[in-house]
């Protein structure tokens, strides 16, 4: 699937909805969600913010709240990736702001949501069931294998942005154990951009029943901090 700054993933059609796993979310959550223009609305940004997750090796030893900060780009990063030097001179230091509340959030990941256990429907699952309806025990073993992790901190956020249906295909276990890992991801790229599915799936908590009320309370900080920058 290819991506293109400030709208839709070309190339890709809006699949019929299926009952899989009786979870009726939205056919465009694969979409993502952009920084637009000079009041910080985020759908379709002055330039590819979207490369602004890709993490850093430390070299040295950091807790795992530390390694869900990601540093923000500076102004000649943001440059080179096309942004416009108008927007960067009147929004840089709002961003700053902006990502750094990001980052306060995202510290706090490992503490709110632990170690849940890896689920049965795992990426490559769900998109088995986005793709074929109805999965074997067999063919769900072949392509779990496709996803090495076993913490949610190992999810990359390639794999998310890939499989952004993820939550309209999966069940509770998966929703608890994807769930921060997709938040994570989203929480690396603001404000300058964020793909929708996860921030779809805290809307609607179609599968809830295994998240936890201090979970819940997370969500909600972080739709309020969206909802704050998308004003």
């Amino acid at each position: 699937m290819k991506r293109v700054s400030g709208g839709t993933a070309t190339g890709y059609q809006p699949r019929q909805n299926k009952p899989a796993l009786s979870n009726p979310l939205l056919a465009l959550s694969r979409r993502r969600r952009v920084v637009t223009n000079l009041n910080l609305k985020r759908r379709g940004a002055p330039g590819s913010g979207c490369q602004a997750s890709t993490f850093v090796q430390p070299t040295h030893p950091v807790s795992l709240a530390e390694s869900m900060r990601v540093p923000f780009p500076t102004r000649e990063e943001l440059r080179t990736r096309g942004t416009r030097k108008e927007a960067i001179a009147e929004l840089y230091d709002l961003w700053l702001v902006a990502h750094s509340e990001a980052m306060d959030l995202a510290a706090r990941l490992p503490d709110v949501f632990g170690d849940p256990p890896r689920p049965r429907v795992t990426l490559h699952v769900a998109r088995g069931y986005d793709d074929e309806w109805f999965l074997s025990d067999e063919r769900v073993a072949e392509l779990a294998a496709l996803d090495p992790e076993q913490h949610w901190t190992e999810v990359s956020a390639e794999a998310t942005r890939q499989i952004q249906e993820y939550f309209t295909f999966s069940d509770a276990e998966g929703w608890r154990f994807y769930l921060p890992a997709f938040l994570r991801h989203y929480l690396a790229d603001f404000p300058l951009c964020g793909w929708d599915a996860v921030h779809t799936a805290c809307q609607t908590r179609e599968h809830f029943e295994l998240i936890t009320e201090p979970q819940v309370a997370f969500i909600d900080e972080f739709l309020a901090l969206c909802q704050t920058w998308d004003a």
